[in-house]
């Protein structure tokens, strides 16, 4: 009856569980309701036989279980997160029973399912570390939590990393022996079933590092560009370029596999940029290479990445830029980096130790900034003085609100500037005008002395013309 009652309640209440990557807390460990719901999810795995299934439907729980954790985390309910996370460790453990049930007859058919499964925890992987990085930054800004609070919640955030690498080693060592079965069954050398099950890799986004090679047709050339972005525990300098440079060469197969061509009217200037972030435990490596291939076939401009990529120690020089945190530098300092690409944009967070990365589908930086704190649950007047933005290239832009405030000043300095002009030169009109004033009267001045002048001389002339009237008189008499 007890049986019947649960499963009752199980398809009444389906519609709460729901799938997936889009997985929102709904009953939380605060509600009175939770055990129940956390019943119908063990009796739901517990009919489910297929291992595949099974793995897959129990990361969706854990899916919800996280959630679970990041919705008391926000209200500051410690001990429902504990239940929250206790069932999520649980959970994952029957994620690691299912991986080790996994079995078919051909290892290649198996060796896909173990990638697709990998693929799914790689997924939860990141929404954990998602979390565990956006309730970091919500509580350094809001400052709520005690010192034993954060202590605790830090406690429990990294449990839950925890949990998700343990089965992401049993989906690897799972993996491991695959490989020995294809290699017998196929008659490869172990080299040959590396690469094959590396090309396999790539084509499910698999790759420890973030790697996109780009290649734009335009005319009878090929634009390539190729971005590498990936962590490491390396910390000093030469061994981390050391390994940069076996992580960015890319031969046949590699190239082959990550090359995606496509037609396009841009056309780009070569670039080398390399920017190394070297912490206390470990390196963070981004890397933009842009170059021109005068080829438009495939297997010639897969030949030019391997060439370009094959790269020595020296040839780095200029291109590499290196900042190394030192002991008077904050641990718990709040970076958001936004890259916009077109109307895409790539975000990246961290504070101190944790790091977490967004794709939005826009290049509005208005839209950009809203996203950013609704996801961390923040205003954008909060988060905004962190948030610097980045061309695909790294070069830092402005913030389009700045740029306008920027170009109303100016604007009105220029109206301010012009307002200025015009009333000097009204004053400069004004002096002019009483300047040809003062000269009229010079000139009538003038004119008038000039008649007084001439009267004076007719005077004089009549003057002498009666003189000479005189003597004329004086001689006759």
């Amino acid at each position: 009856m007890k049986l019947q009652a649960l499963l009752t309640a199980m398809i009444l209440l389906a519609p709460i569980v729901a799938d997936s990557h889009e997985v929102v807390s709904g009953i939380n460990p605060d509600s009175i309701l939770w055990g129940l719901d956390v019943a119908l999810d063990k009796i739901s795995l517990a009919l489910t036989a297929n291992p595949e299934k099974k793995a897959e439907k129990a990361l969706e729980i854990a899916q919800e279980r996280l959630m679970e954790v990041k919705a008391m985390a926000e209200a500051n309910k410690f001990e429902a997160i504990a239940k929250a996370e206790k069932e999520h460790k649980s959970t994952l453990l029957k994620v690691e029973e299912s991986i080790n049930d996994l079995s078919e007859d051909d290892p290649e058919v198996q060796i896909e399912k173990e990638l697709e499964l990998e693929v799914k925890l790689k997924e939860h992987k990141e929404s954990v570390e998602r979390v565990k990085t956006e309730l970091k930054v919500k509580i350094q800004v809001e400052g709520e939590l005690t010192v034993e609070q954060q202590a605790r919640l830090d406690e429990f955030l990294a449990s839950l990393s925890e949990n998700t690498e343990n089965a992401q080693i049993q989906i690897q060592n799972k993996k491991d022996d695959t490989k020995i079965k294809i290699k017998i069954k196929t008659g490869e050398t172990e080299i040959e079933v590396e690469q094959r099950i590396e090309k396999l890799e790539i084509e499910h986004g698999l790759l420890e590092e973030k790697i996109e090679v780009r290649g734009k047709v335009y005319g009878n050339k090929t634009y390539v560009k190729l971005e590498l972005e990936y962590d490491t525990n390396k910390t000093v300098l030469n061994e981390v370029l050391d390994e940069f440079l076996q992580k960015l060469y890319l031969d046949t197969n590699k190239a082959d596999a990550l090359l995606e061509m496509e037609s396009g009217d841009e056309i780009i200037e070569d670039l080398f940029r390399v920017k190394v972030e070297i912490e206390d435990d470990g390196s963070e490596i981004e890397a933009r290479l842009r170059f021109v291939v005068d080829a438009t076939e495939r297997n010639q401009v897969v030949d030019a990445i391997v060439s370009k990529t094959n790269m020595e120690l020296s040839d780095i020089g200029d291109a590499l830029e290196v900042k190394q945190d030192t002991e008077d530098e904050e641990d718990d300092e709040i970076e958001i980096e936004v890259e916009v690409k077109g109307n895409q944009a790539r975000v990246k967070l961290k504070f101190g130790d944790e790091k977490t990365r967004l794709e939005l589908e826009t290049g509005d930086h208005a839209e950009i900034l809203a996203a950013i704190a609704t996801q961390l649950g923040l205003s954008v007047e909060e988060i905004e003085e962190f948030v610097k933005f980045e061309d695909e290239d790294g070069n830092e832009i402005e913030d389009e609100s700045e740029v306008e405030e920027e170009s109303e000043t100016e604007s009105e300095e220029e109206d301010e500037a012009e307002t200025e002009d015009d009333e000097e030169d009204d004053d400069e009109d004004e002096s002019s005008d009483t300047g040809n004033n003062d000269n009229d009267n010079d000139d009538d001045e003038s004119d008038l002395g000039s008649d007084n002048d001439e009267d004076d001389e007719s005077n004089s002339d009549s003057g002498n013309d009666d003189d000479d009237s005189n003597s004329t008189n004086e001689n006759s008499g």
